[in-house]
C-alpha cells in the first residue's frame, strides 16, 4: 500500500437550498501530510475565512 500525502488542502461547502451558493477554496500547507491533526487546522482556517454564516447543507467529498 502506498503512503499518500498532500500539500494542498481543498475545502468545498454548500449552503442550504433556501440560501443557495457556497464556496470552494484551496490552501497550500507547509509540509506534505496525510495526518488529520495536520490537515484539520487548515480546513478550519479556510472555513472561518470564507464562511458567510449561512446554514451548511453539505461538505462534498473531493473526487480522487
Amino acid at each position: 500500500m502506498h503512503q499518500v500525502v498532500a500539500q494542498t488542502i481543498h475545502l468545498s461547502i454548500r449552503y442550504s437550498k433556501q440560501t443557495g451558493g457556497g464556496f470552494s477554496r484551496q490552501k497550500k500547507i507547509g509540509r506534505a501530510s496525510n495526518l488529520s491533526q495536520d490537515i484539520f487546522p487548515y480546513c478550519l482556517t479556510i472555513l472561518h475565512t470564507h464562511d458567510s454564516g449561512m446554514p451548511i447543507r453539505s461538505i462534498p467529498p473531493f473526487p480522487f
